[in-house]
């Protein structure tokens, strides 16, 4: 409340945030590099804030945390090339397995009764698969961020992120520090193999690289229907050459954890026995930018959402 309201309540469209401990966590974090979040005043306030809550948070469980810089996985659709982040820990083990179980070929009309059949069996398989790998704790998440940028030199990023199933993540902000803390620890794992735990998310930002040379920064926030909102925007750019700035726009499709075909208002006359869900229940909002081998980069936005921006 002393951050995010004012005289009792919320800040409201307009209104000046100032995140003042906030901005000085992160110049500790600039000064201290990867240092800041392995010991110190802020992995300090973190795990008192979350032990006085009930909660088991130690300095030694961020010393022992690692992160990994590594090459983007890659999956081939037609004569372009998906990249994204590791499969086993992210939605983009579903994009990459969906494309691949794709008959493009047999996909017909955009958005008709075949492209809604087949883009609903892929994403079946998909989940299926990661299933039969992982025991998995399912949450709709509610509170996941998505934004694309290119800088003046043409390289591109695409960053999802979240701070777990719950609006506003934990509601809890470590007293000092500015960071709210995430309620994602629903999000681990164990690998049905052989008992291993990993954070498995459903965050799935991708670049696309198409044979004439155009790149794409796609994402999109939207819980478990975050890889479907992204394999289409591949597909309607990839397969049926629309530009991604048209494709965005479009009605979706999805098929929920138990494989119930999921659609817009838009498609449900062309599939009157799948569950018709709300525009803006979780279908993004997603952004992209499209950049040309030649020219001005094209923001892409999703104008279901008010907040969408690109």
């Amino acid at each position: 409340r002393d951050v995010f309201f004012r005289d009792g309540q919320p800040l409201q469209v307009g209104d000046l945030l100032v995140q003042a401990e906030l901005a000085a966590s992160l110049e500790a974090i600039g000064a201290r590099a990867d240092r800041a979040w392995r010991s110190g005043p802020l992995v300090d306030a973190m795990c008192r804030c979350v032990r006085s809550e009930g909660g088991t948070l130690a300095a030694g469980d961020f010393a022992a945390a690692r992160t990994c810089v590594a090459e983007a996985e890659r999956t081939p659709v037609r004569d372009a090339v998906v990249y994204g982040p590791d499969r086993t820990g992210s939605g983009y083990g579903v994009l990459a397995s969906a494309l691949s179980r794709l008959d493009d070929a047999a996909l017909g009309e955009n958005r008709g009764q075949r492209y809604i059949d087949g883009v609903a069996a892929a994403l079946r398989a998909a989940w299926d698969q990661r299933r039969a790998a992982w025991s998995l704790l399912i949450a709709e998440s509610q509170h996941t961020s998505h934004f694309c940028t290119v800088d003046a030199d043409g390289m591109l990023v695409s960053c999802t992120f979240t701070q777990g199933p719950l609006w506003f993540g934990s509601g809890l902000v470590a007293p000092g520090t500015g960071i709210v803390l995430n309620c994602g620890a629903n999000l681990y794992a164990r690998r049905r193999a052989d008992g291993a735990l990993a954070g498995i998310t459903n965050l799935t930002p991708a670049i696309l690289v198409c044979g004439d040379g155009a790149r794409h920064a796609i994402g999109s926030p939207g819980g478990i229907r975050i890889p479907a909102v992204v394999l289409q925007a591949v597909l309607d750019v990839v397969h049926y050459g629309i530009a991604l700035d048209e494709a965005l726009p479009l009605p979706r499709v999805s098929v929920d954890y138990s494989g119930r075909l999921e659609v817009e208002p838009a498609l449900a006359a062309t599939a009157p026995d799948a569950r018709t869900i709300r525009v803006a229940d979780y279908y993004g909002p997603a952004s992209g930018i499209a950049v040309p081998p030649a020219g001005v980069p094209v923001a892409a936005q999703d104008p279901r959402f008010d907040s969408a921006l690109a």
